[in-house]
């Protein structure tokens, strides 16, 4: 059995694991701790790497509910993951999911962009859209929060273009 830590300075897992038997009779029992060398640990981590709580504000059609918050997690390897904690709801279609999956990539010097997709489902739990939205975010100096701006893309089911809203997006590390 071993226990998984977090070395605060560098992110790399340890694990904590019991001493091999071999070893001499008084450090029998005791517990060690054993440096990962998973492929993690071996390469830089991006900037944008973690979790970050973030707020969308809906700037281009939006008259009422124009504002979400939620979770979002960018990957090492350039996948992303959202969660968002408010329910968003489009007039017609229904209910947005509130997961939405993608890809991101720097663009410049602490500046990204990144890709997401959710899905629409209506009341009957029918799929009846899905939104592509892209967001264009700067890290700040200190690394701690992002800013930006991006278009959300609505089409229906059937992959047939209904608009575009633009928002602003804003994120504090996690």
């Amino acid at each position: 059995m071993s226990v998984i830590n977090y070395n605060s300075q560098s992110d790399c897992p340890t694990s904590l694991q019991p001493d091999i038997p071999s070893e001499s009779r008084r450090n029998q029992g005791r517990l060690r701790s054993v440096r990962s060398s998973g492929p993690g640990c071996a390469q830089t981590t991006d900037r944008l790497v973690g979790s970050w709580n973030f707020k969308v504000t809906v700037t281009g059609g939006c008259t009422t509910n124009c504002k979400y918050v939620g979770m979002i997690a960018f990957n090492q390897g350039g996948t992303v993951v959202e969660q968002r904690g408010t329910v968003v709801e489009y007039n017609g279609l229904g209910y947005v999911e509130r997961t939405a999956l993608g890809t991101w990539r720097s663009t410049g010097a602490s500046v990204y962009r990144f890709r997401m997709k959710n899905f629409v489902f209506d009341s009957t739990g029918k799929l009846s859209a899905f939104i592509v939205g892209i967001s264009d975010v700067t890290l700040s100096a200190t690394l701690n929060s992002f800013s930006g701006s991006g278009t959300a893309q609505i089409f229906k089911a059937s992959g047939t273009l209904i608009g575009a809203t633009a928002f602003t997006i804003t994120g504090t590390r996690f």
